[in-house]
């Protein structure tokens, strides 16, 4: 599947003045697949090490000097990195360990010459409450987020139907007009993509299947995750009205978010910190208005008056059957 973030990675990776790389993103959006797919293909090899699943590898950032860190991962991986530059470093799941994060700002400074990624799910909570001395500065973040519908038509084997869309459908000729015939097609394919979304999962299922069924399942699946992640907040604000405020999402789309309509027994202060705590976890996206009567639009902002979008299209069109 095409990611159009690869573009920007590619343009990371041959930047003279590249930094490591922090990859955030919502749980299964396919950080960890886009990293391992492009950079086999920009550098031929990927040392992948997963924090979450081998936490013992956190000693070998023990020290602060790169060269020492390498050596160290070489003996626990059994696999040579190279010093040149010509295999990608991939440190997957660096929540589990977040203070790797701190000595990233060695390889910048130090062996800026080897490409280093790190991912994670939810690293917006380690930043808000990080203990450690983070590398500003030294260190580059890029988010990722639910395929799009043109990575969707790409996915779906409609390669010129894409290329169409992003490159020839310019304004003048939308305005010239454009045949029935590719505005169907589009069309179409538009609906199937506001059913299945974005999510890698569910993508990959429609594709294989061209059917909505395994679609579902995949759906719940997601969701299920997501709500299973409540735990890990658990410390902050009640799984009750996390979910609360998750199912009020979907049910107030396109309006003014309001938490009465949440719950009406509930505080708004309670509730709004559920929503501050799925909006860090990046499940959900607030849309702040503004007056829009002069630039910037931020200097007319008004924080009590948002909208809230979901993180995904598709998990929303489930969570509303």
């Amino acid at each position: 599947m095409l990611r159009n973030r690869s573009g920007y990675l590619s343009a990371w990776a041959t930047r003279i003045d590249r930094k490591p790389l922090v990859l955030r993103g919502a749980r299964q959006v396919g950080k960890s697949w886009l990293v391992r797919t492009w950079g086999q293909q920009q550098f031929g090899r990927v040392v992948e090490v997963n924090l979450e699943r081998r936490p013992e590898a956190a000693a070998c950032f023990a020290d602060n000097g790169p060269q020492v860190v390498l050596q160290r991962l070489e003996v626990l991986l059994g696999q040579r990195i190279p010093s040149d530059g010509s295999a990608l470093l991939f440190l997957d799941e660096i929540q589990a360990v977040p203070e790797v994060l701190a000595k990233l700002r060695w390889f910048a400074e130090e062996m800026p010459q080897v490409p280093v990624i790190a991912a994670g799910s939810l690293l917006d909570f380690t930043l808000a409450d990080h203990r450690f001395s983070m590398p500003v500065g030294r260190i580059s973040y890029l988010h990722l987020e639910p395929m799009g519908f043109i990575e969707f038509c790409h996915a779906c084997g409609e390669e010129p139907l894409a290329h169409w869309l992003d490159d020839d459908l310019t304004v003048a000729a939308i305005r010239s007009g454009v045949p029935a015939v590719l505005h169907d097609k589009a069309i179409a394919l538009f609906r199937s993509w506001v059913l299945v979304g974005g999510m890698p999962a569910a993508v990959q299922a429609f594709v294989r299947d061209r059917s909505f069924l395994p679609v579902a399942e995949v759906h719940r699946e997601l969701l299920a995750t997501i709500r299973d992640d409540f735990a890990k907040y658990a410390d902050r604000v009640h799984h009750r009205r996390l979910a609360a405020v998750l199912d009020g999402v979907p049910n107030q789309l396109g309006q003014k978010f309001t938490y009465a309509k949440v719950d009406r027994d509930e505080r708004a202060a309670t509730l709004k910190q559920a929503l501050d705590l799925l909006t860090l976890a990046r499940v959900c996206h607030r849309v702040v208005s503004t007056h829009g009567k002069g630039l910037p639009l931020g200097a007319g902002a008004d924080a009590k008056t948002i909208k809230v979008v979901h993180l995904d299209i598709g998990l929303v069109s489930s969570a509303l059957r």
